[in-house]
């Protein structure tokens, strides 16, 4: 009896073993506590971070936003994980008193590529992604008509018909199975527009048309890079118009400025030379008559002397 109750305390002294949950992302999964003992105190942990803790009916949190509090629900001992990302994937814990029950929680993408609305004819691909712990997890794809596929992604080149419906993915871990399903439609391609066909009579008056044409019209000529000769013509014409014109206004230009330096070279001439006065030519005075000589045997008249004078007292 007492080995009895020794096995059962060993037991109950163990930890119970781990539970797996899956998710596909952007969904929402509920963790199972596991534990049913009555909580004075509750605690959950993401890869042993606090994510929320319940003592005394009093609840406290990692983070008091409203996304937190949207994001991580308690129902009664259970956790439930809203709008869930890749980053969620790992091990969750519940401590219940002293007691504590590990969960690991995968999490399952899929999608398609460019959308899940594809057109017959085009180029697509569908991918399930697994995001957990476990390594040796499995992926298989089946088709809408159930054709299994062991690949994460299948090319879809090109988009058949046969390839719209559900195709589901199904996901081996930790020794458990989880299944999910992407819609996809494909539409019909676009119609192609097609020449509108002619009766006999239409092609015949055509043909009498066409013999007409070409008497009137001559066959058409090369077209050398895209463009007709005409339009070559008038780019060299062009061409040679603008050459010209450049040579023109570069002659011109030289010819001002070799006027330009002579003129300054002239002024500057100017300015260094001697200053020159203009110099009158008078009139030379008339010359004096000669004076006769005397005659012989004549004095000359003594010259008048001149007047002085008088004296008063």
């Amino acid at each position: 009896m007492k080995i009895v109750v020794l096995f059962g305390f060993v037991l109950s002294a163990l930890p119970a073993a781990a539970k797996h949950f899956f998710g596909r992302v952007n969904q929402k999964v509920t963790l199972e506590c596991g534990i049913s003992t009555k909580p004075s105190t509750l605690e959950w942990l993401n890869d042993e971070k606090l994510v929320l803790k319940v003592l005394r009916g009093l609840t406290s949190r990692a983070s008091n936003s409203n996304e937190h509090r949207q994001k991580y629900i308690l129902r009664d001992s259970n956790l439930e994980i809203n709008n869930l990302k890749t980053e969620d994937a790992g091990k969750f814990t519940c401590k219940v008193n002293r007691e504590s029950q590990e969960h690991w929680l995968h999490l399952v993408s899929v999608d398609a590529s460019p959308s899940d609305a594809l057109q017959e004819g085009s180029e697509a691909w569908v991918q399930c992604e697994v995001h957990s712990s476990d390594q040796s997890s499995t992926v298989k794809w089946l088709m809408p008509d159930g054709s299994p596929i062991h690949d994460k992604r299948v090319s879809l080149k090109p988009v058949k018909a046969s390839h719209g419906g559900t195709w589901t993915c199904e996901v081996k871990a930790a020794g458990q199975s989880f299944t999910t399903s992407l819609t996809i439609t494909v539409t019909p391609p676009a119609p192609r527009t097609t020449k509108p066909s002619l009766n006999p009579s239409t092609k015949d008056s055509m043909n009498n048309t066409c013999v007409s044409c070409r008497a009137d019209h001559p066959a058409d000529i090369p077209l050398l890079l895209g463009l007709h000769w005409w339009v070559w013509v008038a780019l060299g014409v062009s061409s040679l118009i603008l050459i010209l014109l450049i040579i023109s206004i570069v002659l011109m230009s030289r010819r001002a400025r070799r006027r330009k330096k002579r003129f300054q070279m002239m002024k500057k001439a100017q300015q260094q030379g001697p200053k020159k006065y203009c110099q009158c030519q008078s009139r030379q005075p008339a010359a004096k008559p000669a004076e006769k000589a005397p005659r012989r045997g004549r004095r000359e008249k003594p010259s008048p002397l001149p007047l002085q004078p008088l004296l008063t007292e």
